[in-house]
Order: structure tokens, then sequence, then C-alpha cells
């Protein structure tokens, strides 16, 4: 929020039988010279963590008991073939430019550990609302790859 404060003083002047309003110069200047911007911020929310992409897995496991960790924070969750083959681990302890243990386990439905695999991934900085504009998170996304192993991926974010 911006406001310009001045003086509003004019005058009345008389030129050739017309009555003028006098405005000072300075006044004119300082409107014209003078712009008030905002910045419109969307609300979208967001959340620091890290995303796991194990869509590479073949369906016929499932369901999967699947467990991810980022740092010390864990999620697990039994998921159907029917679900969306990805986990977000929310830790709001996480901070810019670090870099964290992500960890992902995953056991098919005759309790074969498909995946137990550990990263490092580097925290990137996400501003879904743009520059300027709250929240700030940190969030990193990892896929399963063909051969098992946990990489991180460019963030799609």
């Amino acid at each position: 929020m911006c406001a310009v404060a001045f003086d509003l003083s004019s005058s009345l002047v008389e030129h050739a039988g017309v009555r003028l309003l006098s405005v000072p110069v300075g006044l004119l200047v300082l409107t014209a010279a003078t712009s008030c911007t905002t910045r419109a911020c969307t609300e979208i929310g967001a959340a620091s963590g890290v995303q796991f992409d194990f869509s590479t897995l073949p369906a016929a496991g499932a369901p999967w008991q699947v467990t991810a960790c980022v740092q010390d924070v864990c999620d697990t969750r039994t998921v159907q073939q029917a679900d969306v083959p990805s986990l977000f681990v929310h830790d709001d302890a996480l901070e810019e430019g670090a870099a964290v243990p992500a960890r992902l386990r995953v056991v098919d439905a005759a309790g074969v550990t498909v995946v137990d695999d550990t990263t490092s991934v580097t925290l990137s900085r996400y501003q879904p609302n743009g520059e300027g504009c709250e929240p700030i998170v940190w969030q990193a996304e990892t896929i399963v790859g063909a051969d098992g192993a946990l990489q991180q991926v460019e963030a799609s974010s």
C-alpha cells in the first residue's frame, strides 16, 4: 500500500476576464511522476517437501505398501492399482539449497520388496504465486528408474 501526501492549495487568478484555477506546477509534476504499484498475488498454497514418483513399477504388483522419507519425516501408505503412483512427503524443516536424504521403500502385494533405495536430493525454491508473493517453499522430485533406483529429476513445478 502506498500513499502520496501533498499540498492541494491553489488560488483563483483572473486572466482576460476569466477566472482560472492556479495549481502549482510542482503538484502537476509530482502527480505525473508518482506511480503507486501494488503486486497482485494469487493464493495458491504449497508446502516444502519431496515428491516420490513410482509410476514405473508394474501395476501387477499392486497394492503396494509404500514408505517414503525425507530426512527423518516419513509417510507410509497402501497404494492401490487405481491410485496415482506417487507420494509427497511434507517437511517444513527443509531449507534453501539443502541436500537431504530421500528414501523410498515399496513392498508389493506378495510381500516382496521391489524398491528400497536412498538418494540425496537438492531442494529448489518454489513460489507458486510468483516473485514477491508468499509462500516460498523448498521442494525436490524423485522417480524410480527402470533399474529400480531412486533418482532426482528436474522439478516440474
